[in-house]
């Protein structure tokens, strides 16, 4: 069997980390999961990641596979192997294989970070990954991205359609008003040397103008504070009702009072992002 795997470790955090992690994503968790780092190659390039899945698993059990996409560029939304560890865990407690880009460019990774653009390969490259692991169903694919990570989970979905569900927390929808609204967005762009039109990179990575080309046939579940100050929400009500209005099946959750990373309503979160999973993720 042929792999593009070409390093594999366990996460193996101390105790008093674990316990730590054990109160912030349930012991489960850390009980029911392993959390493996691992670099792949991506086109030639190597690119780190996580790879998490359950670690009870009965003779010939397979589990439904998740690509998950992280937020931020360079350092900033980088997943360390402590927040792997819970994050990841927790997905994979729930019954899944978790498969995480770090980008290219990214985490020691070769290449450069193109914020939307061969990037989006890397983390469809993961899914090759899968051949590694038996007990990981590659028949049931869904994806799901947090901020930055949405604007990449929607690019991927307006190119690729073998995903059962998308899940999206935050998500960038319009590039453009980012851009001109967070000076950490603005920064991060203006340091990219990948494109020559900065109109045209910020509407090619701006799915508000094109949704129509997102899969109609599939579920998606969108959340988003109401007190971001990072992302507008607006950005993800706006998509909604142009998805709605073209019939597309999506739920907006606006959680009241939460911030960016929904930290005031994370159980509230996690348990509608657990059961949409086990609905439509099967």
């Amino acid at each position: 069997m042929t792999t593009n795997i070409i390093e594999r470790e366990i996460i193996d955090l101390p105790q008093t980390n674990l316990n730590i992690l054990k109160s912030a994503w349930g012991s489960e968790s850390i009980d029911d999961s392993i959390v493996e780092k691992v670099v792949y190659l991506s086109h030639g390039i190597r690119v780190r990641g996580y790879i998490a899945y359950p670690k009870f698993k009965k003779e010939n059990e397979k589990f439904p596979c998740l690509l998950w996409n992280r937020g931020g560029f360079e350092k900033r939304g980088a997943i360390d192997s402590y927040t792997a560890r819970g994050m990841f865990g927790q997905i994979a407690a729930w019954g899944y294989v978790v498969f995480a880009s770090q980008y290219r460019g990214n985490f020691e990774g070769e290449g450069v970070d193109e914020f939307g653009g061969a990037d989006l390969i890397d983390i469809v490259n993961m899914t090759h990954t899968a051949s590694e692991f038996p007990f990981a169903d590659t028949e049931k694919w869904g994806i799901e991205g947090w901020s930055r990570g949405g604007m990449m989970s929607y690019l991927i979905l307006s190119k690729y359609n073998f995903f059962k569900t998308a899940l999206i927390t935050g998500g960038i929808t319009d590039l453009k008003e980012a851009y001109n609204a967070v000076d950490t967005i603005k920064r991060g762009v203006d340091n990219l040397t990948n494109f020559a039109n900065l109109e045209e990179f910020l509407y090619s990575r701006s799915i508000i103008n094109f949704y129509e080309k997102l899969p109609v046939d599939i579920p998606y579940l969108i959340i988003h504070g109401s007190k971001d100050d990072v992302i507008n929400p607006s950005q993800s009500l706006r998509l909604t009702e142009k998805m709605i209005k073209s019939g597309y099946s999506v739920r907006l959750l606006m959680l009241e009072d939460s911030d960016h990373y929904i930290k005031q309503r994370k159980k509230e979160g996690d348990l509608m992002r657990k059961e949409w999973l086990k609905k439509y993720l099967v």
